[in-house]
């Protein structure tokens, strides 16, 4: 499942994604699920697979919608973490997020949404 953006890549599967896809699994915890069907595993392990589906791409934006949401918080130090890795490499990453916590973490631009509208940016 992981793969699954290499494979329908009309190039094919990139030259070591799987190496790759094994080592992103193993930062954020999920190598034992790497044999498993989706339909099996938790939430928590859905949305860390999901992640690594993501960055194997090599995306130059990533927008993640909630990402710590349903994770505890290692978990959420984990991802946040690999995000801010991927931007310290020039990666642009837009985290939506209710997660007050790790807003305070990222040292990154904040901006603050209120009904619909923009309440502050810094």
């Amino acid at each position: 499942n992981m793969l699954l953006p290499l494979v329908t890549n009309p190039k094919g599967e990139a030259k070591g994604g799987r190496e790759e896809a094994t080592a992103l699994a193993a930062k954020l915890g999920i190598t034992g699920v790497l044999n498993r069907k989706a339909a099996v595993l938790s939430t928590g392990e859905k949305k860390r697979v999901e992640v690594v589906r993501a960055l194997l791409r090599k995306p130059s934006l990533i927008i993640a919608d909630e990402p710590t949401g349903n994770l505890d918080a290692a978990l959420s130090d984990d991802i946040i973490d690999l995000f801010q890795e991927f931007n310290d490499h020039g990666v642009t990453v837009l985290i939506a997020t209710h997660d007050l916590r790790q807003i305070g973490r990222l040292q990154a631009r904040v901006i603050r949404l209120g009904e619909g509208h923009m309440v502050s940016a810094a």
